[in-house]
Formats: C-alpha cells, structure tokens, sequence
C-alpha cells in the first residue's frame, strides 16, 4: 500500500511541479515544442529527488531503478527529434541511439532473465524508438489535450503494472512519472497548445 509521505512527495508534488513548469513555459514560450517536455522533466525531477531525499545513493543501484533518469534524459531529447531540419534518418537514428542508452540501462541484468539480457535489449530498444518516433507523428495530428492525456493514463496503467507483477518500490517510481505526465495534461487541459505536446515522446 502507497504511504501517505509517498502520495504527498511522489505523486502530489509532481503533479503540480509538472502542471505549474508546463504553465509558466507555455507563458514564457507558446507555440514551441518541448514545452510539455519541460513540465515533465521538472514534475520528475522534483518527484525523484523527494523520493530519495536523505538516502545515501541518489543514482540508481538496480537497473529498473533508473526508470525516472531514463524518463528524464528523453524528455530532453524529445525536443531535439522534432526540430525543424532534422531528417527521418536523423530522427531515427537518435531515437535508436537513445533508446539503446535506456534499455541498457533499464533491462535488468539477471541471470535467469529471459530472453536473454542482449536479446531484451534489443527488443526494449526497438520498441521505444518504434514509440518515440510514432508519437511525433500521432502529436501532429491529435489534439495536444489528448496526447498528453493518453500519455499519463498509459503511464498510470503501466505503473499498476509493475508495482502488481514486479515490486512496490518500482510501481512507485512509475508513478511518480505518471503524476509529471498528469500534471503536464492538466496544463494542456487549461491551456492548450498543438506544437507543445511535440518532443514529449
């Protein structure tokens, strides 16, 4: 069962670091991408570093445990795959680049993993980089209220799902990025903007 310390530190104040980043930056900057991307890079980083205020290790000692890391060096280089004058070659190779550098990180290194660590991460890869670049496309053509909401309900489901069939301690920090994302389509909700839900991918 999620602590009330947990639900405060990391769900609440995620939720409105991320609502309150997405604002002030589409106040600062409308009409620009990566402005989603930037509330939730704030709402988990805020979520994160609550979460692991006064431990001793604030980097990760477990591969899943840098699920939030992974999820915040994507939202800044989701931006960068969207910019104007980048080439699909070009997008598809930084996504590919990028999601090797997570799934390298995230894919655990069990010995009875299976299929086999090089396989998983073969596959992890392929697949964020197949979800980073169709998003962009789903992005253009959505309404960014809808992205970022379906954004933050599969971030939702996908935190269940771990904290159910993996462990407590990593569905909670799936949440945490789920609670970024919920704040981010808050602000969305209140304030839409097409081209700021781009790079969130």
């Amino acid at each position: 069962m999620l602590s009330q310390e947990f639900l405060l530190k990391g769900v609440a104040a995620p939720v409105l670091a991320g609502f309150a980043a997405t604002l002030v930056s589409m106040r600062l900057s409308t009409g620009r991408r990566g402005v989603a991307a930037f509330g939730l890079i704030v709402g988990q980083a805020i979520g994160t570093a609550l979460a692991v205020w006064g431990r001793d290790d604030w980097f990760p000692d477990r591969n899943l445990e840098s699920v939030p890391w992974t999820t915040a060096g994507a939202a800044l280089i989701g931006p960068v795959l969207v910019a104007n004058g980048v080439t699909a070659l070009e997008r598809w190779l930084l996504a590919g680049l990028a999601s090797l550098a997570a799934a390298t990180l995230i894919v655990p290194t069990w010995p009875d993993l299976w299929p086999s660590r090089p396989v998983s991460i073969l596959a992890v890869t392929s697949a964020m980089s197949l979800l980073t670049c169709g998003l962009d496309g789903v992005s253009r053509r959505a309404p960014s209220r809808l992205v970022a909401f379906a954004m933050a309900l599969t971030a939702l489901i996908a935190a269940m799902l771990i904290a159910a069939s993996l462990s407590l301690k990593l569905g909670e920090m799936a949440l945490t990025t789920a609670a970024s994302l919920a704040g981010v389509a808050g602000a969305l909700f209140l304030r839409p903007d097409e081209a700021a839900v781009r790079g969130l991918a």
